[in-house]
């Protein structure tokens, strides 16, 4: 899942404090929203194989907090060889797996 912002930003270090509170609230929402998919997923599988429950069931009891991996993908703080041009065309952009 990505979460990008509506509006253009390079580099999210230049995130003021209120866009920072409106991303908190936004990657709660979506964390809920994921882990409320896996759940309706996992229960309306169709397993009919034992070992499958059983994997089923471990899951469905993992999923109280299941881990999730995040990435902010932002331009470089410096500048390359590129020059600035980074800073025109580059959209920050977070990312959960």
């Amino acid at each position: 899942m990505w979460i990008i912002p509506i509006t253009h930003e390079a580099s999210f270090l230049n995130l003021s404090d209120e866009d920072v509170d409106e991303l908190g609230a936004t990657v709660a929402l979506a964390l809920r929203a994921l882990q409320r998919s896996v759940r309706i997923l996992l229960a309306t599988a169709n397993l009919t194989c034992t070992s499958l429950w059983m994997l089923r069931l471990a899951f469905l009891e993992q999923l109280h907090g299941p881990s999730f991996n995040f990435t902010i993908r932002t331009a470089p703080l410096h500048e390359s060889s590129y020059g600035n041009r980074i800073l025109h065309f580059y959209h920050w952009h977070l990312e959960v797996r």
